[in-house]
């Protein structure tokens, strides 16, 4: 069907591996799906591409660590409330030389409320019902978040990306004028 390739690598992936490009969607008997890997979930514009490229379901397959339990709680509830769209996302569990991997993979709706769980850690499956009528639904009410957005106004500010740490506001601003 296609090839996605992870785009954001965590720490030393970015020595030993070629970030990918672009984030494609296949469409399947299922929907038409869109994936991200591991540190692609932490990026909010991942997620939103996948659905402006009109994915119905975000699939996620990761490698998180402990103690980032929460964090990855978190990532994939805010992603699909971000975007008004379900997820499955299915984390690793187990050892690797010095690595935890915690499981938790989840199932959740398009307001991000888990609707199938594993918590424990353990192999096991899961299973949702998944309304794709019930997303589209939400986001013609009060999850209008499509209709409501001013994407010109964020794309002015994103050059500043890279410049977060930056303790003098000047500096920013430099930056930015040098980039235009």
């Amino acid at each position: 069907m296609g090839t996605y390739q992870k785009v954001h690598f965590f720490e030393t992936e970015q020595r030993y591996f070629t970030p990918g490009k672009t984030y494609p969607v296949f469409k399947t008997k299922i929907g038409t799906i869109g994936m991200m890997m591991c540190y692609d979930t932490f990026f909010p514009e991942v997620a939103r591409i996948l659905v402006l490229e009109h994915a119905d379901l975000l699939i996620i397959s990761t490698n998180w660590e402990r103690p980032k339990i929460q964090d990855w709680e978190l990532c994939v509830r805010a992603r699909a409330l971000d975007n008004i769209i379900p997820i499955v996302a299915a984390n690793r569990i187990g050892f690797d030389k010095e690595s935890d991997f915690f499981g938790h993979s989840r199932i959740s709706d398009p307001l991000g409320t888990v609707m199938s769980s594993l918590d424990s850690e353990r192999p096991g499956y899961l299973q949702a019902t998944i309304d794709y009528e019930q997303t589209r639904g939400l986001r013609h009410g009060y999850y209008s978040i499509y209709q409501d957005a001013h994407p010109e106004t964020y794309s002015e500010k994103w050059h500043l990306q890279g410049n977060m740490d930056s303790k003098d506001p000047k500096t920013a601003v430099v930056k930015a004028e040098d980039a235009n």
